[in-house]
């Protein structure tokens, strides 16, 4: 699998993140960079036997930014593997097939067939939040071939067969970095301000926002003795947890990881302290905070994607078997494929110009944001010169952005 990637390195231990007591960990040599969660881990206590100097092979997977996540780890001696890789598979896959179908059938029919199929939908409805995602999660486990690809792999090693591992040197605690402050991150508006220095200190933890029912995440960091704050949103809490039980397999970015010691590069609000874009010189990683606002190339693109592939082919499909439900439910249901064709062809018209529109108008107040608003202004020329760094430190011009 060309995202699954394989290492061999002289181990010198790990880094932890966001707080002293964090079970999220960084390894880094001087050309890549590695994150894990052992919370993940079967027996994550086995990290402690991992001793610096030996020969460790790690089995990872590519994230957007060019860094890597752990998936397993050996050292010949003590194996450590993402637990649940391989769930059961039959309940998982008939609760999920049965509910979907229970729940399109019940839907149609609960305005002709009384309380019955009412009370249905709604029981089924439950169970789909309930279990839905954490079923649909086990069903790609058991069919994702990087998942396979990685667990074959760790089979390989523990034979001690590690051939396919690539060997990358050894870790490294820290990197070398730049003294003097990098051109272009000055001026970029009344409110914001820049400091370049070593973190002496940083604590994480969960804030509330005065906005009900949100909820969300701060790292809180100390440079040149001035407290800065870096904050994403998480979402409501119950949701949280249901991703929460995501295992890291599907991961395409990282969460943001400040660890002691590290050398960071900070744009900040010099009013409210809280960071607005961060380049890490220790491990390369970039961050920028988005506004309600703020919108990059990258993230219009995302946004554009998921409204034509994944918005607008679900309501088709859900429209269609409401459609169908309706028409069984009355029984005025009759395998006419000309009728059918045309109600397709008028129900993919309606839903694509709707989302045309919707695209219109989101890109149209993008764009006058970006023509009108000085705050907007600002933010694009800070990401710029974030990706311009990224690349003068032989990176991609990969910013991840934080919600």
């Amino acid at each position: 699998m060309k995202n699954t990637h394989y290492f061999t390195l002289q181990f010198h231990g790990f880094t932890a993140g966001n707080n002293p007591k964090s079970s999220y960990l960084r390894l880094i040599t001087p050309q890549h960079t590695f994150y894990t969660d052992k919370s993940f881990f079967d027996e994550n206590v086995n990290f402690d036997l991992l001793k610096p100097g030996s020969q460790i092979f790690m089995g990872t997977h590519r994230l957007n930014d060019g860094s890597y996540w752990i998936d397993w780890i050996t050292d010949g001696t003590v194996t450590l593997n993402t637990a649940g890789a391989r769930p059961a598979l039959p309940l998982p896959l008939i609760r999920l097939l049965t509910s979907v179908t229970v729940f399109f059938v019940s839907a149609s029919m609960m305005f002709t067939s009384g309380y019955l199929m009412m009370l249905l939908f709604f029981v089924v409805t439950m169970m789909l939040l309930t279990y839905g995602l954490e079923d649909l999660h086990a069903v790609c486990l058991r069919t994702s071939p990087r998942v396979r690809e990685l667990l074959k792999r760790l089979e390989q090693a523990k034979r001690g067969d590690t051939a396919f591992c690539k060997d990358i040197g050894c870790s490294l605690l820290t990197l070398p970095f730049p003294d003097a402050m990098p051109k272009g991150f000055s001026d970029f508006g009344p409110q914001l301000s820049e400091i370049k220095h070593q973190v002496t200190a940083v604590r994480g933890g969960e804030w509330t926002s005065y906005i009900s029912d949100n909820s969300g995440i701060a790292l809180v960091y100390v440079c040149q003795g001035r407290p800065l704050s870096l904050n994403w949103r998480m979402g409501d809490p119950t949701w949280r947890s249901q991703m929460n039980k995501i295992l890291p397999f599907f991961y395409k970015v990282h969460a943001p990881f400040i660890g002691v010691g590290d050398h960071l590069l900070t744009i900040f609000n010099h009013h409210s302290n809280q960071a607005v874009g961060i380049y890490n010189y220790t491990d390369g990683s970039c961050y920028i905070t988005n506004g309600n606002w703020y919108r990059s190339d990258q993230s219009v693109a995302a946004f554009y994607h998921s409204v034509l592939f994944i918005f607008a082919p679900c309501m088709l499909v859900i429209a269609l078997l409401f459609g169908a439900g309706f028409a069984l439910s009355a029984g005025e249901f009759h395998w006419n494929w000309h009728v059918i064709g045309r109600a397709i062809e008028t129900l993919i018209s309606v839903i694509f110009m709707c989302c045309g529109a919707l695209l219109g108008a989101s890109d149209l107040a993008i764009q006058l944001t970006r023509l009108c608003s000085k705050r907007v202004s600002y933010w694009l020329r800070l990401r710029k010169q974030l990706e311009k760094l990224r690349k003068e430190r032989q990176r991609s011009g990969y910013v991840q952005e934080i919600w």
